[in-house]
């Protein structure tokens, strides 16, 4: 077992070490927006992401599909409040290029999915299909425009030093390498404080400090954007990353068990042969605490972009330390709820 290889002793360094690679991930993935990719917001948005898709793999790889859940929603969260709100504090969000605009309001709808499938407590194929269906939606959407094969490049600045191409998708896999092993020691440390007389559930690690560990470089690098007057970028490359977590990951965890089923009730001694009467998927819970705190925190935060996407308001610097502010409020409650 996993929690048995590890000790008492070794527990906090597992998960220091963890969340540091964490950390290397985010800075990586840093690097890789400062080329000419990073002036896209789909490209923008696939690179910031794919350090927060091997750790929600490397988690659930283990078993911990607690820990991924919590790093889905809790990442999805703090890129809609306190990742918005850095922005705000710089300039306002809101105006933006129709063709982008039309975007946003996925995110709601991905949001409410999401919370009426926590009503069972379990996340079945059905709910995997339909946050599945949307993504390949919003995928057609996004690539409609054959005059911008490059996902919506903006010309970058030809005074800005740019990073050449190939160092762009060298520190791509490098991100992606640190992420996987820091979320694979990160949910070893977290696993045994479970053990403890006084911890903070796996669940609540993956939504609080790997979460925000894994955003908060994003929120500094929107910064030059959003002073050249292109918060537009940022803005829906964060809103991006927010539905591959919902419409792409999720679907993942949602579809594992049933693929590990399959695999198991497979013979392989004379020709592959599925034994139906052995398939029997473990399907993966749907915390409680997920549904009631992240699912509705989600969706409020949702339906605040609608007006924005649609031109009736735009997100100013009151708005901006609001959601800081709920940010926090946010993670102090899954902390405490976390608590045992």
């Amino acid at each position: 077992m996993l929690v048995a290889a590890v000790t008492p002793e070794n527990a906090l360094v597992s998960l220091a070490v963890g969340t540091a690679g964490l950390c290397a991930a985010s800075l990586a993935a840093v690097v890789a927006v400062q080329g000419r990719l990073g002036s896209s917001p789909g490209w923008r948005a696939v690179l910031f992401w794919l350090p927060i898709a091997a750790a929600v793999i490397a988690a659930r790889s283990v078993g911990q599909a607690d820990i991924a859940l919590g790093i889905i929603f809790g990442t999805s969260i703090a890129l809609l409040s306190t990742a918005v709100g850095s922005l705000c504090a710089i300039a306002p969000v809101g105006p933006a290029p129709a063709r982008w605009k039309r975007l946003w309001p996925f995110t709601g709808v991905a949001g409410l999915l999401v919370f009426v499938s926590g009503f069972n407590g379990l996340l079945n194929w059905r709910h995997g299909v339909a946050l599945g269906l949307e993504g390949l939606m919003i995928l057609s959407l996004w690539r409609d425009e054959g005059s911008e094969p490059d996902w919506g490049a903006s010309p970058p600045n030809p005074s800005e030093p740019m990073i050449p191409t190939g160092i762009v998708w060298m520190a791509a896999v490098v991100s992606l390498a640190l992420a996987g092993f820091g979320a694979w020691l990160a949910v070893r440390g977290s696993m045994e404080m479970t053990h403890r007389s006084v911890h903070v559930s796996p669940l609540a690690v993956g939504a609080s400090l790997l979460s925000l560990i894994l955003v908060t470089p994003m929120v500094q690098s929107g910064r030059r954007l959003a002073i050249a007057g292109k918060t537009w970028i940022p803005m829906t490359a964060q809103i991006g990353m927010v539905l591959l977590n919902l419409c792409l990951l999720l679907p993942i965890i949602a579809f594992t068990p049933y693929l590990s089923s399959i695999y198991q009730a497979m013979d392989f001694h004379h020709r592959p042969v599925i034994r139906w009467d052995e398939f029997s998927p473990a399907l993966t819970v749907f915390p409680l605490v997920v549904w009631r705190i992240d699912a509705v925190v989600l969706t409020l935060l949702s339906i605040l972009l609608l007006p924005v996407a649609f031109g009736k308001w735009n997100l100013g610097r009151v708005e901006g330390l609001l959601l800081i502010g709920g940010y926090c409020v946010y993670l102090l409650s899954v902390t405490v709820a976390g608590m045992g």
